[in-house]
This record gives structure tokens, sequence and C-alpha cells, in this order.
């Protein structure tokens, strides 16, 4: 077992509970539609969930040097097996990690220059033009990174958040039994 500096037992102890937060936040999230009470009362509950949820997210997969807490610093905090699995995890996650920090931007679009690039899914683009009898098409996204979240979208991806989430919990407990 290693033994770990203050520094980096706060970094895995935040990590932790930053990874239980947006656990407890998806699992309430994903039971809403099936609540018609809290859905009459807040129309936008599901809404304001998913932004929670970005925004959380973005703080463990955000390589900012402003989150301190984030999945980025096991790669200077840590031994070179961590850093070399941290990285495998953000390259197989590519996607969905630049998708989470471009929303995450879009809901404070001031800091955002590429705010008015971010287009629909095509699921979205869908309903809307079901609900307004009108070709959205133009706003329809080819690229996954840069779509815009609905709750659908996101829906769509906690499978794939839910997997990551466990990656990256996987990599703040190894670091106990890294050598360093």
């Amino acid at each position: 077992m290693t033994t770990l500096n203050k520094k980096q037992m706060n970094l895995c102890g935040a990590f932790s509970v930053l990874i239980s937060e947006v656990r407890e936040m998806i699992d309430e999230f994903e039971k809403i539609p099936d609540n018609k009470n809290i859905l009459g009362s807040f129309p936008y509950i599901e809404t304001v969930y998913m932004r929670c949820i970005i925004v959380e997210l973005n703080k463990i997969l955000s390589g900012s040097k402003n989150d301190v807490f984030s999945l980025s610093k096991f790669k200077t905090s840590f031994d070179e097996k961590i850093k070399s699995d941290v990285i495998k995890i953000e390259n197989d996650n590519k996607t969905l990690i630049e998708k989470i920090k471009n929303n995450r931007n879009q809901l404070f679009a001031h800091l955002d220059k590429e705010y008015l690039d971010m287009k629909l899914s095509k699921s979205e683009v869908m309903l809307l033009g079901k609900k307004f009898e009108a070709d959205f098409s133009s706003i329809e996204s080819k690229c996954k990174a840069k779509e815009r979240y609905a709750t659908q979208d996101l829906r769509k991806d906690l499978k794939d958040i839910k997997k990551l989430l466990d990656e990256c919990s996987l990599i703040q407990k190894s670091v106990f039994v890294s050598k360093k």
C-alpha cells in the first residue's frame, strides 16, 4: 500500500466525492420522467438536473487549471502507470469528454467563443420538426462533440457516462496500490 501525501489525499477525497455526487444526480435524473407530479409542478426539472450534471461532470473531466480535483490532475500527482491509465481513459472517451466540455461552456456562453457553432442532435432536430412542422436539418450537428445537450441526448449518453465514471473511480482507487 502506498503512502499518500496531503495533496494526493485531498485529490483522491475530493475526486471521490465529485464522482459520488454525479452518480446520485444521475440516479435522480433517471427517475424524473416516471414522476408526473414532479414534472407537473416543475416542468424544467429535467433541464436543471441535466445542467447540474454537465457542470459537475466537467469538474471531473476538465483539464483546466481551475478544476484542481479533476481526472487530469492524477497524471501529474502519481506514477507513470496512473498517468498512462488516465491518458487511455481520456483518449477512449475523447468525443464524450469534448461534448460535456462544450456543453458546460454553452451554459456559460459569455466564456465560449464557439457557442453559436454548436448544433442539435438528430433526435432533437426530429422532435423540433414534428413540433413545429418545419425542416430544422440546417441546425443538426454532424459531430457528436459539437452537439448541444437536450435531456433526451443526455439520457442516450448515460450508459457511456456511467462507464466513464466507473473508469475514473478505478483510477482513484488504484492510487492506493500504486508504487511511486
